[in-house]
């Protein structure tokens, strides 16, 4: 995300989608391609801007009736721009969060932390957005991203994040049908990474 405050000098809130309903629509796509193609990196729509990734997510997923948690570089920058755009009561503890918004790998907190759904509703799960572009937790590795959605004769390879994230990814993976999504948002693409998702790390 940028470092620059979601507001102009005179502590105005900032705009949200010059096109709203257009734009909604077409974020909301994009993170349905995301996550029904775990691993391939899909551009996200240009009309989002200047509107930063995760608050373009945000907007479009969040209202009412959605808990967020936001870290605390999120929530100094973006916590007063969502309440006043999607209304969304943002939540001391990610467990408590449907959805939550993390400026890079190194504010990540760990996946089991977040609401993993129940046994009879695995939907209620929790949706992790990451930015990528922010501060990161480690060297990159290679990953092999098998599973539903991944061509089974065309595994996806990705170098993106530290052995810690993917092998927490792997322990939400085996815990399926319970477990967080994760989508990672960022200027290269946005990856989808469902509780479906298989890792094997290089």
């Amino acid at each position: 995300m940028s470092a620059a405050a979601p507001w102009a000098e005179d502590r105005t809130i900032a705009p949200g989608f010059a096109d709203p309903v257009g734009t909604t629509q077409a974020v909301f796509r994009t993170v349905l391609d995301a996550l029904a193609n775990p691993g391939l990196a899909v551009r996200p729509p240009a009309a989002i801007a200047p509107v930063p990734a995760l608050a373009a997510v945000a907007l479009t997923l969040c209202d009412l009736d959605t808990p967020v948690w936001l870290d605390e570089s999120v929530a100094a920058r973006w916590a007063g721009y969502l309440k006043f755009h999607c209304g969304c009561p943002l939540v001391a503890a990610p467990q408590e969060a449907a959805f939550a918004m993390v400026d890079g790998f190194a504010r990540l907190p760990p996946l089991a932390r977040f609401f993993p759904g129940e046994p009879a509703f695995p939907d209620t799960a929790a949706t992790v957005v990451v930015d990528v572009d922010g501060p990161p937790a480690g060297p990159d590795v290679s990953v092999r991203l098998t599973g539903p959605g991944v061509p089974e004769a065309e595994p996806r390879v990705l170098a993106l994040g530290p052995a810690a994230f993917w092998e927490q990814v792997q322990a939400n993976g085996a815990a399926f049908p319970l477990g967080v999504d994760l989508l990672l948002v960022g200027r290269a693409g946005w990856i989808g990474l469902p509780r479906t998702v298989a890792v094997e790390i290089a």
